[in-house]
């Protein structure tokens, strides 16, 4: 499996990306860097950042454009904004091709409303589909991802839920369109993240999965299986099922935490659940589910998860 982290956890602590990139070498089963565009390429030219990654000997896996409070209108819905969002995503591509990777994560932070009569619903969500169907067509080699979040910092976002995503997706109507999953963002929406990585994997759609745990009320970004441990057995039972092959990023925001630990702990989590899904058995667990009428769950659970 391959996998990533958040790098804003660690640069937060005063340490320079290159200190980052060198310190993550440390970690066993790191294997790709994935970066904030255009934030974290604000200091550097692209080049360096990809001597950076090579002399650590980490992959590069692509981008999450970052729009930031000059798009606190909106960013592709809103009229104002659309043509320089496109531009800002476009300039995101360009620098993931260059660089080798492979997509570019779209989290609309700000397209969406507060208020009852504040943005046109249908011209919004034409104008997101219009633009998203321009940056696919722009370099169709490279995966637009989009990440939904229900909330936060808008009270309501024109991509909420996987249903939602996978209709745009749908619209856009290109084959490098696609989502990200995030994992706390899906308890946010009160979904059951299993289901919505099923419904994600079925349709070819998940291009990326961001893990982390929480409490479904905001975005906790806490480590994987903290929190909703059965949880995240069963979602990572589907990633299997499934033979998940893309990058699991590890979303996680440590406060208290030393990040360094919390991206091993992160991993081990992982590995450790992965390991178990084959002791307990795939086959086992997908007979029992076919044959059970109500009392496979529970007796799973009870039986090998505590």
């Amino acid at each position: 499996m391959r996998f990533a982290t958040r790098m804003n956890s660690f640069l937060s602590r005063g340490e320079s990306l290159e200190q980052v990139i060198q310190n993550l070498r440390a970690i066993d089963g790191l294997t790709d860097i994935e970066l904030n565009y255009p934030e974290h390429f604000a200091a550097y030219s692209n080049s360096e950042i990809a001597k950076m990654i090579s002399d650590a000997a980490f992959s590069f896996s692509g981008v999450a454009v970052r729009f930031r409070k000059d798009f606190v209108d909106g960013e592709f819905g809103d009229a104002h904004n659309t043509r320089k969002a496109i531009e800002l995503a476009k300039s995101a591509i360009d620098t993931v091709k260059e660089l080798g990777g492979e997509s570019i994560t779209i989290w609309l932070e700000f397209d969406g409303n507060d208020y009852s009569f504040q943005i046109d619903y249908e011209n919004h969500w034409s104008r997101l589909i219009t633009s998203l169907q321009e940056l696919c067509d722009y370099e169709p080699g490279i995966k637009i991802s989009i990440e939904y979040k229900p909330f936060e910092p808008r009270s309501y976002s024109i991509t909420p839920n996987t249903g939602v995503t996978l209709h745009a997706a749908h619209q856009v109507a290109r084959d490098n369109i696609g989502m990200t999953l995030d994992y706390c963002h899906s308890l946010m929406a009160h979904e059951n993240p299993a289901f919505a990585l099923t419904l994600a994997l079925m349709e070819e759609k998940l291009f990326g999965v961001h893990l982390n745990d929480g409490n479904g009320l905001m975005d906790d970004g806490m480590i994987i299986g903290s929190a909703t441990p059965v949880k995240t057995f069963e979602f990572l039972y589907y990633l299997k099922k499934f033979n998940f092959s893309g990058l699991v990023y590890f979303d996680t925001f440590p406060i208290r935490e030393n990040p360094y630990w919390e991206t091993e702990m992160n991993i081990k989590v992982f590995n450790r659940i992965w390991n178990r899904l084959d002791e307990i058995g795939m086959d086992t667990i997908a007979q029992g589910l076919a044959e059970s009428k109500n009392q496979f769950g529970q007796s799973f659970v009870l039986n090998h998860l505590i």
